[in-house]
């Protein structure tokens, strides 16, 4: 990187305290960070608040599944996708990981 300094620039620099050499070493430093590392650390914190959203989503979802099972045990009206996982827990899956797979869906309604 060139970066051309007029001798009033150098001026003002050298009245700061720092040398041109200095400013100029500094600019370049300045300049890959906001190239290279900046959107790098950007990245790395969106990745990381999503893990972080997903973490917190499933750890509410397990909440929800334990108030469910509550529910059920003491006889109180339970909702229809608990009814479908536990008959797939009693077909053998996993309780939680049918939880977690039927989290966005919707069951059909019958009608018969």
């Amino acid at each position: 990187m060139y970066m051309t300094l007029t001798e009033e620039q150098a001026q003002e620099i050298r009245k700061c305290g720092i040398s041109v050499i200095q400013f100029k070493n500094v600019a370049k430093k300045v300049r890959h960070f906001f190239r290279y590392t900046f959107p790098e650390l950007i990245d790395m914190v969106v990745k990381d608040f999503k893990f972080a959203v997903q973490v917190i989503t499933d750890v509410l979802d397990d909440i929800r599944l334990a108030l469910e099972t509550i529910h059920g045990t003491c006889k109180y009206p339970i909702c229809r996708r608990y009814k479908f996982v536990k008959c797939m827990e009693n077909l053998g899956y996993d309780k939680r990981e049918v939880w977690r797979a039927t989290r966005y869906t919707w069951l059909a309604r019958s009608n018969c």
